[in-house]
């Protein structure tokens, strides 16, 4: 700007002031465009700021909404969790005493079987005791039932042996019972033919 004013030629002076002018009125009227166009801009950019307000705030709403049934949903899968811990812990307490009282019941089952043990053990003993007297038993049994079934034939024999024999005595019984009184008789005939034999002796003796 100086460089104009220092010019001597008046004409080239005034035009140099009048392009001063047409400088600064492009300037300012570039500034006033300037202006209108961040102004326009700055409308635009409410309107889009205003159009995301609203759509956020939509979504906002919308997302809020969400979000609350996403925690009412919680709200009720939370008191559904408690209700199911409230219960599953009832069941814990109860398979707790119930897991007790069947400890207490195996302890008592394995005393009872330790004792049934013994038992057996002590029985068994016994079984194979009582088993080694029953062989020698066994034994002693058949070798008395081989002379038990060799007595009996004895007897028996002795038996059939002694039936023979009564029959026997009692045939020589009767032929002796005979023999006796055949011999009665003929004793009673030879005393009467003693008697007689004594009488004829008498009468010789007296002749």
């Amino acid at each position: 700007m100086a460089v104009f004013r220092n010019v001597k030629n008046p004409d080239f002076a005034h035009g140099g002031e009048m392009m001063e002018l047409s400088s600064k009125e492009r300037m300012m009227t570039f500034a006033v465009v300037g202006l209108c166009v961040v102004i326009g801009v700055m409308s635009l950019v409410a309107v889009v700021y205003y159009s995301q307000a609203n759509g956020i705030q939509g979504n906002y709403n919308s997302r809020t909404a969400e979000l609350q049934s996403v925690i009412d949903q919680l709200q009720s899968d939370k008191s559904a969790l408690e209700t199911e811990m409230a219960t599953v812990e009832s069941e814990k307490t109860s398979l707790q005493n119930e897991v007790t009282s069947l400890n207490s019941q195996v302890e008592t089952l394995d005393a009872e079987i330790a004792s049934l043990t013994a038992d057996k053990e002590d029985l068994t003993n016994q079984v194979n005791s009582l088993t080694s007297d029953n062989e020698a038993l066994t034994a002693q049994v058949n070798s008395l039932t081989a002379e038990r079934d060799a007595l009996t034939e004895q007897v028996n024999t002795l038996t059939a042996e002694k039936t023979a024999l009564t029959e026997q005595v009692n045939s020589l019984t009767t032929q002796v019972s005979e023999l006796e009184g055949t011999v009665t008789r003929l004793q009673d005939q030879v005393d009467a033919l003693y008697a007689s034999l004594e009488a004829l002796m008498a009468r010789l003796r007296i002749q």
